[in-house]
C-alpha cells in the first residue's frame, strides 16, 4: 500500500504521497509506470465534471482531431480554471512527480492538458514522445496521466513501448489536427510501434494514474466503444535537470517568457511556480 504522510515543507500544501521502491525501480527501467487508486472518487468527480463543462463551453487552447471532432484536447485550463488549479498544485500529484525524479529539492508546475475521446472517435494518438513538444532539455521531466473515466484498449487505452526513454531520441512531434508548426524536418518521424513485442498497457479504472518519462513513446488507438467516454487529464512538472530551449517547433507557451535565458535552468516562479520544496 502506498502510504500518505507529512514530512516536507511544501510552497503550497497538498497531499503527501510516498510510493513504493518497486514503483520507483519500475519508472527508472520502463519509463512508465501505473498507480491504482491514487485520486479519491470525489477528486475523479469533481474534475470530470470540470473537464466536460470545458469542453462544452468551447474555449480556451483547444484543438480536435484532424477530420473527427469526437477527439478533443486542450491545454492549460489551470492558467485560468481555479479548479483545474488547485487539483495541478494541491493534489497528491506533485508529490508523486518529485519521488519519480529521485525526490528533487525544488519541483514547478509546466502545465495541463486534458484528453477526451467521445464515443466513436476514430482519430488515434500518433506514437510519439512528450519532450519533442516542450521547450526544454533534461531528464527531470514528467507526465501523470489521469483517468477521469474507465479505460480499456477498446475505450483508447495508452500503449507504452517500454525502456525507450533509455534511447534519448526525440523523434518528430505530430499533433492530432497534424498542425504543420510543429514538424521539425531534423528529426525523423516516429517509428510505427503497433506490433512490437514491448507495448505495454492497462485496464484504468478512474482515479488510477499513469506516470511517464518524457522520452518514453506512446500512443493509443480509436475509441471503439459506442457508449462510453474515455478522459484523461495530464499534469505536466519540471525537477531540476531542466534547460530552456524553445524553438519554432515546439507548444508556445502563453506566459511571459521574457526572464528566461536559453540553456539555463527555467526559474521564473511566474511562468513556472514552485509547489514542493524537499525539506532535508
Amino acid at each position: 500500500m502506498h502510504r500518505r504522510v507529512s514530512s516536507r515543507r511544501m510552497v503550497s500544501s497538498f497531499i503527501n504521497f510516498t510510493l513504493l521502491p518497486r514503483d520507483i525501480q519500475a519508472y527508472k527501467r520502463d519509463g512508465v509506470i501505473c498507480l491504482r487508486g491514487v485520486l479519491s472518487p470525489a477528486e475523479c468527480a469533481e474534475m470530470y465534471q470540470a473537464s466536460m463543462e470545458f469542453m462544452i463551453e468551447n474555449k480556451g487552447r483547444i484543438r480536435y482531431a484532424k477530420d473527427d471532432k469526437r477527439f478533443f484536447s486542450a491545454g492549460f485550463m489551470s492558467d485560468t480554471i481555479p479548479m483545474f488549479e488547485r487539483f495541478a498544485k494541491h493534489s497528491q500529484l506533485p508529490c508523486i512527480a518529485a519521488q519519480l525524479m529521485d525526490n528533487v529539492k525544488m519541483l514547478r508546475f509546466f502545465y495541463d492538458q486534458l484528453f477526451i475521446k467521445t464515443p466513436g472517435a476514430q482519430a488515434r494518438t500518433a506514437w510519439h514522445n512528450d519532450l519533442s513538444y516542450w521547450p526544454f532539455r533534461g531528464n527531470d521531466l514528467i507526465s501523470i496521466w489521469c483517468a477521469l473515466t474507465p479505460v480499456t484498449r477498446k475505450s483508447s487505452g495508452i500503449e507504452y513501448i517500454l525502456g525507450t526513454h533509455l534511447n534519448k531520441i526525440l523523434y518528430r512531434a505530430i499533433t492530432p489536427d497534424e498542425d504543420e508548426k510543429f514538424i521539425d524536418p531534423s528529426r525523423v518521424a516516429c517509428p510505427d510501434f503497433s506490433q512490437n513485442p514491448s507495448i505495454l498497457s492497462w485496464d484504468m479504472e478512474a482515479g488510477d494514474v499513469l506516470c511517464h518519462h518524457p522520452l518514453t513513446v506512446h500512443g493509443s488507438g480509436a475509441n471503439n466503444s459506442l457508449t462510453d467516454q474515455r478522459i484523461g487529464l495530464s499534469l505536466r512538472y519540471l525537477g531540476e535537470d531542466v534547460s530552456w530551449y524553445p524553438s519554432n517547433y515546439v507548444m508556445q507557451i502563453p506566459r511571459d517568457l521574457k526572464q528566461l535565458v536559453v540553456g539555463e535552468y527555467p526559474a521564473d516562479d511566474k511562468v513556472f511556480p514552485p509547489i514542493y520544496i524537499h525539506n532535508d
